[in-house]
């Protein structure tokens, strides 16, 4: 009858999370819709369902999502102490205030003034800037990453994986199709073309990455223990996922 229980339960958690995950995207396909739809028809406001936009709805969701993403991190360094679960939470943090307030953006025209960048490989002065000032803030949060990757413990490295897969994702649409726009230079229709996509993979990463964190958080919840024990050894064998 523990048996039958322990099923039921474990079935039941496997509902929930593929649903979370089915509301989650949902929520960002539909964002990307209606950011499609507000170009051809005037009912819907442009400024307001724009994936571009400051201040629209899409952009307000993903800080939402950032700042569910930088929680669950800062809560499980709380309870594990193990310091690559606060690197973490700081990658995010940085990516949330970047996206607030165009970090990158604003010091990336400075850089570039400052160290005379010049035009090359289709890429403006200012893209340079950008560039150089994300690799400045990133770039030393991964190499604390990559050591208690190294050093850390097995169920962290399992959990880091993942999560680096994730922000490789991020990084494919946030960094790569965006300098792929600016480079290819075919039209308003091939440009808004390719800022949907690079938002919308950006959402679409962001949420995967969000739902992770959430399932993983939950399941510890479920089993009552203080870390993220076997988090990993269930997400590779795919136990949370398994049929009934």
């Amino acid at each position: 009858m523990l048996s039958n229980l322990q099923k039921n339960n474990s079935y039941y958690f496997k509902s929930v999370t593929i649903r979370l995950l089915i509301v989650i995207l949902f929520i960002d396909m539909a964002f990307i819709m209606l950011h499609v739809l507000k170009e051809i028809t005037p009912f819907i406001d442009k400024n307001l369902f724009s994936l571009t936009a400051d201040n629209a709805l899409p952009e307000m969701y993903q800080y939402i999502k950032f700042c569910i993403i930088t929680v669950i991190f800062l809560i499980v360094y709380s309870k594990s102490k193990v310091f690559g679960f606060l690197w973490w939470a700081l990658l995010f943090f940085y990516l949330l205030v970047d996206d607030s307030f165009s970090t990158h953006e604003v010091f990336g025209e400075y850089i570039s003034q400052r160290l005379s960048f010049s035009y090359s490989l289709g890429l403006r002065p200012q893209d340079f800037g950008e560039l150089t000032v994300t690799a400045l803030f990133v770039t030393p949060l991964l190499c604390a990453i990559a050591y208690h990757n190294y050093y850390g413990k097995q169920q962290f490295r399992m959990i880091s994986f993942d999560i680096t897969f994730l922000i490789i994702g991020l990084a494919f649409f946030g960094v790569g199709i965006d300098m792929l726009g600016i480079v290819v230079k075919l039209g308003s229709k091939v440009d808004f073309l390719l800022s949907m996509i690079e938002e919308g993979g950006e959402m679409i990463f962001v949420s995967l990455t969000c739902w992770y964190l959430l399932v993983l958080n939950a399941y510890n919840i479920q089993k009552s223990t203080s870390l993220f024990l076997d988090f990993g050894s269930h997400i590779k064998s795919k136990s949370l996922f398994a049929s009934k």
